[in-house]
């Protein structure tokens, strides 16, 4: 429709405090408003009770007021009187399409129980009188083909799961009468997200419906991304993107104060892998000038077996990774030594604090991280070194394998 049809108020003339006024009796005339339709509604259902309670027939349109409030029916102990006055009365209405959004939404806000299996039938019953139109044509074939709510629920999963973009299911939740605000619809799309999270153009738009989900919604996307890779040790396959993205919203697994990975042990598994992985790989191929592909290569083969892995560069470029029971650290210029410690003398958290800014220099941070009495040895870098590295390694129970000691890290 043209823009020229509406004629818009000239502000130019007024002074600011008329406009904020205009502003202020609006909102307080739309509040009264809002206030009056809630006020006459809880009057609507208070009198249609009544009538229930002296045994009053009830009119169509106060079944549709009550199908409205469902849940309060529920909590209130009339559902059950509800599903059989309503059985009772379905041959008298004229029309009943004005009835299958509020039916539809208890379904999918309220899951799989007795009650919406009750809400259900009678959602099958009224669906013989539905127009015979387009609008009505999906929901009607899923109601006529479905005699249990379960194998309802189980078609329409699969049917989403089956698109190929939000916007198709956007498309195919409107004609099954689904708003993005029921529950279902979040827990179908969560499941969605989980399947495709590995197709790169629908990436931007998976985040942004992650984003503006509450916390324990995001949680369970992130969490069914994770399991995903459990079982996957190949850690350069793991999709870069999401992985940020989760440690952008959980934030440090290793904090023991961050309370937001809470009930997803294997998920953070999982994740320290990548972030240990990560953190190596950065540091020998990005923060060392030129890069040093041949100790990272060494280094990520032990990515399993490390807890946390730092990167200090006030203490000339220092890499610590901890290990079960030992700290090892290395620096940026190979002609430097690798240090190992046991946990017993040196901790990652003493390193924290030591190398926190202000408390050393830099010159005293080095010395700190190459403590010629607290370190168990130091490893030189020098013809076949890794051979070397590999079997003291060894002896202190870390080996390349996959798999190795990450439930020994749980805390």
């Amino acid at each position: 429709m043209s823009m020229e049809l509406f004629l818009f108020p000239n502000f130019e003339r007024l002074k600011p405090q008329y406009i904020e006024r205009c502003v202020y009796e609006l909102q307080r005339a739309s509040h009264d408003l809002e206030g009056n339709i809630e006020n006459r509604a809880k009057e609507r259902y208070e009198t249609i009770i009544e009538k229930i309670n002296r045994r009053e027939p009830l009119l169509k349109k106060d079944y549709l007021v009550l199908a409205f409030c469902l849940s309060r029916l529920e909590s209130e102990g009339y559902l059950n009187i509800f599903y059989k006055l309503f059985r009772k009365s379905i041959k008298s209405f004229n029309g009943v399409s004005s009835f299958v959004r509020p039916f539809a939404s208890y379904i999918y806000n309220n899951g799989l129980n007795e009650n919406t299996r009750k809400i259900y039938n009678l959602f099958r019953r009224i669906r013989p009188k539905l127009p015979d139109k387009p609008r009505y044509g999906v929901i009607s074939q899923l109601l006529l083909y479905n005699k249990d709510l379960a194998d309802f629920l189980e078609e329409i999963k699969i049917n989403i799961q089956s698109k190929e973009s939000i916007v198709d299911i956007g498309k195919y939740c409107h004609n099954i009468f689904m708003k993005d605000s029921d529950k279902a619809y979040c827990h179908y799309i969560i499941d969605f997200i989980v399947s495709n999270h590995k197709k790169r153009e629908l990436w931007p738009e998976f985040r942004r419906m992650v984003e503006v989900m509450d916390f324990e919604d995001k949680k369970k996307v992130f969490a069914g991304i994770l399991r995903c890779y459990i079982d996957n040790y190949e850690i350069e396959s793991y999709p870069r993107n999401w992985f940020e993205f989760i440690g952008m919203e959980l934030r440090e697994p290793n904090d023991q104060y961050n309370k937001r990975w809470d009930g997803m042990d294997e998920e953070k598994d999982v994740f320290r892998r990548w972030l240990a992985y990560s953190n190596v790989q950065d540091f020998f191929v990005n923060k060392i000038k030129g890069g040093d592909r041949r100790r990272c290569n060494f280094w990520l083969q032990y990515v399993d077996c490390m807890y946390r892995v730092k990167h200090y560069r006030d203490a000339n470029m220092a890499l610590v990774m901890e290990f079960k029971h030992h700290i090892i650290v290395e620096f940026a210029q190979q002609s430097n030594a690798c240090y190992v410690y046991s946990k017993e003398h040196l901790t990652i958290e003493e390193i924290e604090e030591k190398l926190k800014p202000g408390v050393l220099t830099s010159t005293e941070k080095i010395n700190f991280l190459k403590n010629q009495s607290l370190r168990m040895t130091r490893l030189l870098h020098r013809g076949n070194w890794e051979y070397d590295f590999t079997a003291y390694l060894h002896r202190l129970g870390y080996r390349k394998e996959r798999r190795a000691h990450w439930d020994s890290f749980r805390r």
